[in-house]
């Protein structure tokens, strides 16, 4: 059995025996790294969900602070005098 490849760009031409072996140990190298891809995509799951809340919590702070600004009187809005 043969057939073409096409891989990264190039075309490979892929018969029996040895060329069956390379691609049985090139598979076998995508299972051993499959955990640790899984395991950094579930990592960096986990720091979106957590940056999402701190998010959250600095959006609410920032609606709270410019409330309370609108709330303040004029004087205290007004800058201080340099050399004061």
């Amino acid at each position: 059995m043969a057939f073409e490849a096409k891989g990264e760009g190039a075309k490979t031409r892929i018969d029996g025996g040895t060329e069956r072996d390379q691609l049985l140990e090139r598979l076998q190298s995508l299972r051993t790294i499959l955990p640790a891809m899984a395991e950094e995509l579930a990592s960096a799951r986990r720091q979106a969900a957590s940056l999402r809340v701190e998010n959250r919590r600095l959006v609410e702070e920032v609606r709270r602070l410019q409330t309370t600004q609108r709330t303040r009187p004029a004087l205290a809005r007004q800058p201080i005098a340099a050399g004061l």
